[in-house]
């Protein structure tokens, strides 16, 4: 009795208030359906109806903290820009997942946005907020209700793409695209080292097997995807680096990283093929040759100085310096200005001594903050 009456009810409700019964049914949603995976949830938005969206913002406030969380997108969205931001307060975990796409995301009044990862479980809201962007930048944001849903594994997926995943990635950045794939489709991985570290290992692994990869160069590797979730990851150690020729240039000499920096760089070389000969005062003609290095070495003519014969290792340097007013004499601006970008420092708290001598360790260091700080 109780059934029919509640169904009379319903009926009646959709004859006399139509509109409003069927706005009910047609607005947008968030289905959340749980993966196989404990803490994984698929996210689907639904009854989105014909709206054009090319950027979209969804936020989810969940009780907890989710410090490994991630998201792949997926489905509709697997191709699209995406980005997860977490933000603790408290208790509670909000989680922000924003997708941008060239073109509509909406399929059929709905968007297969792709799953998050949360690495445990949880309780989900009732509500959700949902910002929305259309090609002529007009939005719409709401609160939308979240559905709960028990899904299938991501062995066997509804819509026939499996999820690519990245796990375990420091010193480097790993990226693939796209980030689920059908079986048979070729995927593509792309694996940057920071800088001093090198890529020593990257595997793909669906179940217990590793994937073939194929190296195309460059950092970038392709697979075959089969028929199963796969996770990318890629091991980056620091490059080791060969110790300098010089026997006069200890590793805990206060100048050892900039000679090295000017020796690998092709600025300053050994006096000798074991020796740097720190100590050694430099000249006005070695410093105008590592400048005109620096500047690519460029054709020149021959110099007005008497004191410059041909021939000499820095003639060609000391023409192009002189005809760029490089080494016209001393300026006091070139100083100041030297001092104001860190390059050089006084002798004391009140000299500079502008007419001593540098030493070639100390040119080294110059030269490595001017290359570091101004050039870069």
């Amino acid at each position: 009795m109780k059934v029919k009456t509640l169904l009379c009810l319903m009926l009646s409700l959709a004859l006399l208030c139509p509109a409003a019964y069927a706005a009910d049914r047609s607005s947008p949603a968030l289905r959340a359906e749980e993966r196989q995976s404990r803490g994984d949830l698929r996210l689907t938005l639904e009854n989105l109806g014909d709206r054009n969206m090319v950027s979209v913002q969804l936020e989810l406030t969940l009780d907890g903290r989710f410090p490994r969380a991630s998201f792949t997108a997926g489905g509709t969205a697997a191709d699209c820009y995406s980005c997860l931001r977490l933000e603790e307060d408290g208790g509670q975990t909000r989680v922000i997942l924003y997708l941008d796409s060239m073109s509509s995301l909406n399929r059929n009044g709905q968007v297969t946005l792709g799953t998050l990862s949360l690495g445990s479980g949880c309780d989900l809201p009732d509500s959700a907020h949902l910002t929305t962007l259309d090609r002529s930048l007009e939005s719409s944001s709401r609160s939308i209700s979240v559905r709960s849903a028990s899904g299938g594994s991501e062995e066997d997926p509804d819509n026939g793409l499996y999820p690519v995943r990245v796990v375990g990635t420091r010193h480097g950045t790993v990226s693939v695209r796209p980030s689920q794939a059908e079986p048979g489709d070729t995927v593509t991985i792309t694996a940057r080292p920071d800088s001093g570290y090198r890529l020593s290992q990257l595997t793909a692994t669906a179940g217990q097997r590793q994937r073939t990869l194929r190296d195309l160069g460059g950092g970038v590797y392709t697979f075959t995807m089969p028929a199963s979730a796969v996770e990318v990851e890629g091991v980056f150690t620091a490059e080791e680096t060969q110790p300098l020729p010089f026997a006069d240039v200890a590793e805990t000499a206060w100048y050892h990283d900039a000679v090295r920096y000017v020796y690998e760089n092709g600025l300053m070389s050994g006096t000798t093929p074991d020796s740097f000969s720190p100590g050694q005062p430099t000249n006005r003609g070695m410093i105008v040759f590592i400048l005109y290095k620096l500047a690519g070495s460029p054709e020149s003519g021959l110099s007005d100085f008497t004191d410059v014969p041909a021939g000499q290792y820095y003639s060609g340097a000391a023409a192009w310096a002189a005809a760029n007013g490089i080494i016209s004499g001393y300026a006091r601006e070139a100083v100041s200005w030297a001092c104001a970008q860190g390059l050089i420092s006084g002798t004391s708290s009140v000299t500079l001594t502008p007419a001593g001598t540098a030493t070639r360790a100390q040119a080294a260091v110059i030269l490595q903050k001017f290359c570091e700080t101004v050039l870069e």
